[in-house]
């Protein structure tokens, strides 16, 4: 600054150095990527049609870059500064350069979350010897095919699903969560004439289910509160019912709000005013609700009242979706930030505001919930770097070592166990449609193993400070 030449002399500006860079303008991008599977390979080129990920092996597709956020997209994604918006394209004839790469070896080979995004939201079935693929509409011939189901826990064939007994057979169902005594589910729906997701209860001593919301928005989320005998959902449509938010329009279609209702029926109760988007919820069983909220560049996690008020911020992340369960064990909430290139890293924060890292081996995560709070122990859907498929397993924080729980020759998601943990209820695609199934819970002899005592165990990377 004492130079002659420095501008910043020119201009009396030395006290601000160093000058400060202006910031690179974010670019809206369209991705549409096709999800082609067959004999349990999936079909890779090595980008050269996308400015993000260049020169790594992505799904085939096509990428277009708009002046701004399209009104209709299947999910959001960033890198560095590309907002990526992914839409759902229908199967093509793969690439003249297609790599065939085996569904094992995916995260080796393309690692990206963005891939793993993808696929989640084309909600791929692979079977063997078929070929499914991320599709907008119907083609003939193209359709899986139906799916049996067998209550036989013996291998099966590939085609069949062998896992505990099925509670739902009407259009979608999944998403469950136990009462407090055991003795319900709750759960979300999509069926029949039913324009949007509407929130159900299956009664274990009628063994039948009934329903609890008749919205004219989308309900998500739901659970039980204390006693069982209220619940609370999030939803697009407003406290008066059959009217949904006048600010949810194709621009921003899944603007939601947290509700609480009698179980015989309304009051229905506003809890939120926050004209932003949930992506999760959770009930800490006597007084709190945690809650994330998923915009572009902005994920948080939040903390209110059963009461109402102001929501606390207490996690928040530019560049990770976050995923988190909650306890009234010290105030505990826990959440996941996923590394693009790395295992996840599970933070855990009490109500001492100390932050602790567990380097976990999993290559990805699902959904999460707890097992048991006071031995801080947690139940996780996920993969490890050996799975093809998500399974179930109890991950202690204590001792950062893990038991598989549960698995089947599909993915299993939202795990939920009764007080007792006898039950454990997942969901799982069956016939090409997400339902909830029930198996029984056994005392298990397998030890608890932490990260290197796995077959295949990942490199633990350098948690983020």
């Amino acid at each position: 600054p004492w130079v002659s030449q420095c501008q910043a002399k020119k201009f009396n500006q030395q006290g601000k150095l160093p000058l400060s860079k202006p910031k690179r303008a974010k670019e809206i991008w369209i991705w549409q990527p096709q999800v082609i599977v067959k004999n349990k390979k999936i079909a890779l080129v090595e980008n050269n049609y996308a400015p993000f990920l260049k020169g790594q092996l992505i799904l085939p597709g096509r990428a277009k870059q708009a002046a701004q956020k399209p009104h209709r997209y299947d999910g959001i994604h960033s890198i560095t500064h590309h907002q990526i918006f992914i839409h759902k394209q229908a199967s093509q004839t793969p690439p003249a350069k297609t790599q065939w790469v085996a569904l094992s070896e995916l995260r080796q080979k393309s690692p990206s979350s963005l891939i793993q995004k993808a696929l989640s939201i084309c909600s791929v079935l692979v079977l063997s010897l078929h070929l499914i693929s991320c599709k907008t509409a119907d083609k003939a011939g193209s359709a899986a095919p139906p799916v049996s189901v067998s209550k036989s826990r013996a291998a099966p064939p590939a085609q069949e699903i062998s896992f505990g007994q099925r509670l739902t057979s009407v259009g979608e169902n999944f998403r469950a969560r136990f009462s407090t005594d055991g003795l319900s589910l709750i759960y979300v729906s999509k069926r029949g004439p039913q324009k949007n997701q509407q929130i159900f209860t299956w009664s274990f001593s009628e063994s039948k289910e009934h329903r609890l919301t008749y919205s004219d928005g989308d309900a998500d989320f739901p659970l039980f509160l204390h006693g069982s005998q209220k619940f609370a959902y999030v939803s697009t449509t407003d406290a008066g019912k059959e009217k949904p938010h006048l600010f949810s329009s194709a621009a921003r279609p899944h603007i939601n709000d947290l509700f609480v209702s009698e179980l015989q029926g309304p009051p229905i109760e506003k809890l939120t005013k926050l004209n932003q988007i949930f992506t999760s919820l959770d009930y800490d069983g006597t007084s709190h609700f945690a809650f994330s909220l998923n915009q572009p560049q902005d994920h948080q996690v939040g903390v209110l009242d059963q009461k109402g008020g102001t929501p606390k911020i207490i996690a928040q992340s530019k560049d990770h979706d976050l995923i988190f369960t909650l306890t009234n064990k010290n105030h505990l909430a826990i959440w996941l930030e996923e590394d693009q290139f790395g295992p996840s890293v599970l933070r855990e924060k009490k109500g001492s505001g100390k932050l602790e890292n567990h380097v976990v081996p999993f290559v990805s995560i699902h959904d999460m919930s707890w097992w048991d709070a006071d031995r801080e122990t947690i139940l996780i859907s996920g993969k490890l770097q050996k799975d093809t498929q998500d399974k179930i397993y109890l991950y202690d924080l204590r001792f950062d070592c893990l038991i598989q729980l549960a698995a089947a020759n599909t993915d299993l998601w939202y795990p939920a166990t009764n007080p007792e943990k006898s039950q454990l209820a997942v969901t799982l695609i069956d016939n090409g449609q997400r339902q909830i199934y029930l198996t029984s819970l056994k005392e298990t002899q397998e030890k608890c193993k932490r990260p290197e005592d796995l077959e295949d165990p990942i490199p633990s990377p350098t948690p983020s400070p």
